[in-house]
């Protein structure tokens, strides 16, 4: 019985996993898009922000003296 539907299923074949990873790739490709299209919307706004906040911690990294790279640098938007 169990070895049967094994192999009823092993006679599907491959063809529906190939047909899940195209649709699997579109859907990734449209993703990718959306983010793209998302960040060219929101470059001018949030890359000044980003400029500045790195400024900051770059000034306070000389004041203090400290050359590691430690600590986390919060970007608040």
């Amino acid at each position: 019985m169990l070895s049967s539907k094994i192999l009823e299923f092993s006679l599907i074949g491959a063809e529906w996993v190939l047909w899940l990873l195209l649709v699997l790739s579109v859907a990734s490709l449209a993703v990718i898009f959306n983010r793209l299209l998302l960040f060219l919307s929101t470059r001018d706004k949030l890359l000044p922000i980003f400029y500045t906040t790195i400024q900051k911690y770059l000034q306070l990294q000389k004041a203090t003296g400290d050359t590691t790279p430690r600590g986390t640098m919060i970007c608040r938007v």
